[in-house]
């Protein structure tokens, strides 16, 4: 199992120059599964694509982020 990441733990997706936060659902050696809203929907991503954030305040290292308006909904999950 990928020691980097753990289920539970706040990420960054990162595609180009766009981030979103997220949170890990679940994951295997290569992908996990990610929730970037408030619903139950859990997007499959590739770890290559993730930023753990272990502190909440490394977020602001982060601009913009795409899906900012429901940041308390993931933290919270």
């Amino acid at each position: 199992m990928n020691v980097k990441f753990k289920e539970g733990q706040v990420v960054i997706y990162t595609k180009g120059d766009e981030y979103q936060i997220g949170k890990i659902k679940s994951l295997n050696e290569t992908h996990a599964f990610v929730w970037y809203h408030g619903g139950d929907t859990a997007a499959r991503t590739d770890l290559t694509m993730l930023i753990p954030i272990d502190d909440v305040g490394e977020i602001n290292k982060f601009s913009p982020i795409i899906n900012e308006y429901c940041m308390e909904e993931i933290l919270t999950k």
